[in-house]
């Protein structure tokens, strides 16, 4: 990390060994190099979202209940034209960069996460999920914490850089939903603005 003018405007240099993705043509939704701006991305079963190194996505990627979802390929989602219109952080109608309710067997691997309107990546009520080599940097905005797993099981989460404005790495569990178990972090940087680095969240009821 590089700063020169203050740790708003730090440069992070990553260095990644080079990756092939062979099921990039067959994804849903497909971004090569270059800018792009399709606002939502919804998914639904058995979608993919595949983002190229040289890509830049400005876009939110939200589920219900999508089964078999993938997110992948080394490039930047940038949430940074969602203007937030509430406090409230559990709801779908502030989604940040990738919010998913009640979906299982996801996989989010090697991406770039920037400028989330509030939690970063945030799973509700989900199952049998891997986040590996993902990138989160860029978070100045109010309750923008990294990774929430909220009344989620059966988490692999390895391999990734975490700089969160608020908490970085938290596991929540909320009252009349699904319990919080068997999820592992590991081999992991994280880099903590003003909250807690790995927490469990203050909205623990379940």
């Amino acid at each position: 990390v590089l700063e020169t003018d203050g740790e708003h405007y730090a440069l992070h240099i990553f260095y990644n060994a080079p990756r092939s993705y062979p099921d990039k043509d067959k994804a849903t939704y497909y971004f090569g190099p270059g800018v792009h701006f399709p606002g939502l991305i919804t998914l639904k079963d058995n979608d993919s979202v595949y983002i190229d190194p040289e890509a830049i996505v400005y876009a939110s990627v939200f589920s219900k209940g999508a089964e078999n979802v993938h997110i992948f390929g080394g490039g930047v989602l940038d949430d940074s034209c969602e203007e937030r219109i509430t406090e409230d952080c559990y709801e779908g109608h502030t989604t940040g960069n990738i919010r998913l309710y009640n979906s299982k067997n996801i996989v989010i691997e090697d991406v770039i996460l920037l400028n989330s309107a509030n939690w970063v990546l945030a799973l509700f009520d989900c199952n049998n999920v891997t986040i590996d080599s993902v990138k989160i940097t860029g978070q100045w905005r109010y309750n923008t914490d990294g990774i929430d797993l909220t009344n989620t099981s059966n988490v692999s989460l390895k391999n990734s850089f975490v700089r969160s404005f608020d908490d970085t790495i938290v596991i929540k569990a909320l009252y009349n939903h699904d319990v919080c178990e068997n999820i592992n972090v590991e081999n992991c940087v994280l880099w903590c603005g003003w909250g807690k680095t790995l927490e469990l969240g203050l909205e623990t009821a379940a």
